[in-house]
């Protein structure tokens, strides 16, 4: 399951890409408030990215390790290798704005409680 996931990760972020913009595009603006909105079309942009550094036309760990690293040859076994890739990407990226995505919804939610608390105080 690790091959599989370390070797297409982009892929599968490429056809979650497309199961978001298909779901935003006909129900996502009614659901979301402006800022998840704006955070939902920032993961799309990423999904996005991803794919077509890795995937079509891809060639990042071909710059990334020749440019970077000096490799001269094997540019997938070098530093910026599949695993390399999938951990920073994947894991690490995409945890950061689901979280952000979460936090708003809390934070707003908070907020909306704070100012009617505050209003029965007085």
């Amino acid at each position: 399951m690790l091959t599989f996931c370390r070797r297409n990760w982009y892929y599968v972020g490429g056809v979650v890409f497309a199961a978001l913009a298909f779901i935003m595009g006909f129900w996502g603006n009614g659901d979301f408030s402006r800022i998840e909105v704006i955070l939902i079309y920032s993961f799309m942009a990423l999904l996005a990215h991803q794919f077509e550094e890795y995937a079509l036309p891809g060639g990042a760990p071909l710059v990334l390790n020749a440019a970077f690293y000096g490799e001269k040859k094997d540019y997938d076994r070098y530093s910026g290798n599949q695993l390399n890739g999938m951990l920073v990407n994947r894991t690490f990226a995409t945890s950061i704005l689901i979280e952000a995505v979460h936090l708003s919804r809390l934070r707003h939610a908070t907020a909306v409680n704070y100012v009617k608390d505050r209003g029965k105080s007085t």
